[in-house]
C-alpha cells in the first residue's frame, strides 16, 4: 500500500516536472509561433509589413526606451507599452539579424535619460517629482541615420503598425523624396535670381507651406505645359489645375496609371487666384474665372464637384470683421471660410488621424460617381450643419450677413477631402491627345497605358486655399525676425498626406488597425442607463427647488408690511415641506446608486469568474469525471 502511495507521489512529481519542462521548451522552441485569436489581428502583420521588413538590406537597430518602473502604478499604459514592446519584437523576429532590439529603462537622472532626450524623445511627467515617463523609439540605419518616434500615444494605438513601418522604411529607404509641384498659383513663389526685369514689388516668396515642405522632401517645379511627368519623381502635386492643355492633363493620366502618387487640390471658386487689376476694364478681374477642376480626370477617378456652389458649414464658421449698412464696422460669422474638426475628419486614416483643426476656404462639394469601381474614402466633410452657397454670393467679395440670412441647414455631410485607390482606366481611352485631331503615332500607342496594373493612390482636396498663408498661419515680428504662429493644422494635413504617399505601395496598403483596447460595453451600457436615471432624480430634485424658491418669492411680494425679510410661517411651512422633499428624493438617489452599484459588482465578479476560474473548473470536473470512470472499470 504504501509503495503504491509513493509511486504515485513520484507519479505526480514527474508531471509537474515534465509539465515545466514542456512550458520552457515550447517558450524557447516555439516563441515564433503565435495564434492570434484577436478580432482584428492585432498581433498579426499584415502583408505590407512583411513584405517592407523583407525588403530591409542593411541592418537597422532599434531603441526602445521604456520606463518600466514608473508604469507600475498605470495598469493601461503598461497595456499599451506592453503592445508596443510585443509589436517591436514581432518586427525583430521576423527580420531575423536585419532588425536587431534593445530595449532601454531610463530611469530618472540617468545617462540613459539624457539619451532618450538628446534623441528627441518626449518624456511625460508622472510623479510629484516630475519624473518623466518615456515611450519612444530610436531607430538607426547602417550609415547611422536617425529616425525616431518620440511618444507611443496610446490613443494612436490603432497606427502603432504603421508607424514602426513607416519608420523601418524610412531606415532602409533613406535617400531624399522627390515631391513635384504644378502649381498654376504662385506656391514656390516668382523669385528668380536671373530674372532682373522683375520689381521688388512683382516679387513673391513661396508660401510658408512650400517653404516646410521644402525640409521634408526635394521639391521640384513641373511646368503647367509639361507633357510628361519625369520618373524620379515620388509625388506629384497639382494646385488649382485651371487651363491645362490635354497634352498636360494626360501626362498626369499616365503617370498615375504607372504607379506616381498624385495629390490634387482643385477649387470651385479659389480666393488666391486674384487676376491682375486692369485699369480699363475693373470688372474684368471679379468675372474672371477662378474654377478649376481637373476633368476629365477627375470623374475617371469616381469623383465630381458641384458647380456653382461652394461648402459652408455653420459649426465651425469663422468670423470675420465687415460693415454693416450703415458702415458700422462689426463682426460676424462668415460661413464658407470654417475649421474642419476632428469629428469631421477620417479618424481611421493616417493622413487625418490625429488632426484637431484644418482651416478650409470656399471649397467645393465632392460626390462619389455611381458606377465608379474605385475605392473612394471621404477623409473630411463639413458638419450637417452645412448649406449650399450660391456663387453669385462669393465671387464678389464676401457677403457674410446676406449669407446668414439665407442660411438653412442641410442635414448633410459635404466631402471635401477624399483618398482615391483602385485599378483605374485611362481618361484617355483613343491614345494620347494631338494637335488638330491628327491620329496617334505606332510608337505613342505602344507608350500609351490604358489601365493600371496596380491600384492608384490619389488624394483629391476640393479647395486649393487650405495651402495658403493666409488661411492656417499668423506673421508676427518679433525683434526683426518674423515668427510663424499656425492657427490651424493645414501644413500637418498635406505633410501626412505626402509622406504616406512617398512610401512604397507596401507602405500605404499599412492602414489602421482596430483599436488595442476592449472596453466591457455591457458594464458601460449597465453605468450609462442608470446614469440617466440617477440625472432624471437630479432634475426633478432642481425642478422642486426652483418651484419652491418660486413659491417663496410670490410670498415675499404679498406681504404688505416692512418686514419682508422675515419669512412667514407659510413660508417656514413651505420650506419645511421642501427639505423633507428633498431628504426623500435624496434617499431615493442614493438607493439608485446602491443599485447601480450592486449590478456592476455583479456584472464584474460574473466576468471575473469567466475569465479566472472557468477554465480550472471545467479542467477540475473532467478530471473528476474520468476519475469516476477509472474507479467503476475497477469495480468491474
Amino acid at each position: 500500500m504504501q509503495k503504491g502511495r509513493l509511486l504515485s507521489w513520484i507519479g505526480l512529481v514527474g508531471a509537474v516536472v515534465l509539465l515545466l519542462a514542456i512550458n520552457i521548451l515550447s517558450t524557447v522552441t516555439f516563441r515564433q509561433y503565435r495564434l492570434d485569436l484577436t478580432e482584428d489581428k492585432l498581433y498579426t502583420l499584415s502583408d505590407g509589413t512583411r513584405n517592407i521588413i523583407n525588403s530591409v538590406e542593411e541592418p537597422i537597430h532599434l531603441t526602445l526606451y521604456y520606463s518600466k518602473g514608473l508604469a507600475s502604478g498605470a495598469p493601461s499604459l503598461r497595456s499599451h507599452a506592453q503592445r508596443v514592446q510585443e509589436m517591436l519584437e514581432e518586427f525583430s523576429d521576423r527580420a531575423g539579424d536585419k532588425i536587431t532590439l534593445e530595449v532601454v529603462d531610463p530611469a530618472p537622472f540617468s545617462e540613459e535619460e539624457d539619451e532618450a532626450v538628446l534623441n528627441g524623445l518626449q518624456g511625460v511627467p508622472m510623479t510629484q517629482a516630475g519624473d518623466n515617463f518615456f515611450l519612444g523609439l530610436v531607430g538607426r540605419n547602417a550609415i547611422d541615420q536617425v529616425q525616431t518616434i518620440p511618444f507611443f500615444d496610446p490613443q494612436k494605438d490603432q497606427f502603432l503598425e504603421y508607424d514602426v513601418a513607416e519608420l523601418v522604411y524610412n531606415l532602409s529607404h533613406p535617400e531624399r523624396k522627390v515631391l513635384g509641384v504644378m502649381s498654376s498659383l504662385p506656391f514656390l513663389g516668382n523669385v528668380d535670381a536671373f530674372d532682373v526685369l522683375k520689381s521688388e514689388a512683382e516679387r513673391e516668396p513661396p508660401w510658408i507651406m512650400a517653404t516646410q515642405l521644402q525640409q521634408l522632401f526635394d521639391v521640384r517645379k513641373v511646368e503647367t505645359t509639361a507633357t510628361e511627368i519625369d520618373d524620379d519623381i515620388d509625388v506629384l502635386m497639382v494646385i488649382h489645375p485651371k487651363d491645362l492643355s490635354d497634352q498636360t492633363l494626360y501626362a498626369i493620366d499616365q503617370f498615375v496609371l504607372n504607379g506616381g502618387r498624385a495629390m490634387v487640390f482643385i477649387d470651385e471658386l479659389s480666393e488666391m487666384d486674384r487676376p491682375p487689376f486692369d485699369e480699363n476694364n475693373p470688372y474684368n478681374s471679379l468675372w474672371a474665372n477662378r474654377t478649376s477642376d481637373l476633368e476629365p480626370l477627375l470623374s475617371t477617378w469616381g469623383l465630381s464637384m458641384e458647380e456653382e456652389v461652394v461648402a459652408s458649414d455653420m459649426k465651425g464658421a469663422m468670423r470675420i470683421p465687415t460693415r454693416d449698412e450703415s458702415g458700422r464696422q462689426q463682426v460676424v460669422q462668415y460661413l464658407p471660410w470654417f475649421v474642419s474638426t476632428k469629428d469631421t475628419m477620417n479618424d481611421k486614416d493616417v493622413i487625418t488621424a490625429g488632426l484637431e483643426s484644418v482651416m478650409v476656404a470656399s471649397a467645393g462639394i465632392l460626390h462619389k460617381i455611381d458606377n465608379t469601381d474605385l475605392d473612394i474614402t471621404p477623409l473630411m466633410t463639413t458638419s450637417e450643419e452645412s448649406w449650399r452657397v450660391p456663387m453669385n454670393l462669393v465671387q464678389f467679395g464676401p457677403q457674410p450677413q446676406n449669407i446668414l440670412d439665407e442660411f438653412k441647414a442641410s442635414g448633410e455631410k459635404f466631402m471635401i477631402a477624399a483618398r482615391v485607390s483602385g485599378i483605374a482606366k485611362s481618361a484617355y481611352p483613343d491614345g494620347p491627345p494631338t494637335e488638330e485631331g491628327a491620329e496617334p503615332t505606332e510608337e505613342q500607342m505602344q507608350k500609351h497605358v490604358q489601365k493600371s496594373d496596380k491600384p492608384i493612390n490619389v488624394l483629391v482636396v476640393s479647395d486649393s486655399d487650405i495651402l495658403a498663408d493666409d488661411f492656417w498661419v499668423q506673421k508676427q515680428n518679433m525683434f526683426g525676425r518674423q515668427v510663424i504662429i499656425p492657427m490651424a493644422e493645414n501644413f500637418s494635413f498635406v505633410a501626412n498626406a505626402a509622406e504616406n504617399f512617398s512610401g512604397n505601395s507596401d507602405l500605404i496598403s499599412v492602414r489602421s488597425r482596430g483599436g488595442f483596447m476592449r472596453p466591457f460595453e455591457r458594464v458601460q451600457e449597465l453605468a450609462k442607463n442608470a446614469e440617466s436615471k440617477y440625472r432624471e432624480q437630479v432634475t426633478e430634485l432642481e425642478s422642486k427647488l426652483k418651484e419652491t424658491e418660486d413659491r417663496i418669492s410670490e410670498m415675499q411680494t404679498q406681504k404688505e408690511d416692512a418686514q419682508s425679510l422675515v419669512l412667514s410661517p407659510e413660508q417656514q411651512a413651505e420650506i419645511e415641506k421642501f427639505r423633507e422633499e428633498r431628504v426623500r428624493i435624496r434617499k431615493e438617489l442614493r438607493k439608485v446608486q446602491a443599485e447601480l452599484r450592486e449590478d456592476i459588482e455583479a456584472l464584474n465578479t460574473r466576468l471575473k469568474f469567466i475569465n479566472i476560474g472557468l477554465i480550472p473548473l471545467v479542467v477540475a470536473l473532467i478530471a473528476v469525471v474520468l476519475g469516476l470512470i477509472r474507479i467503476n472499470r475497477r469495480r468491474v
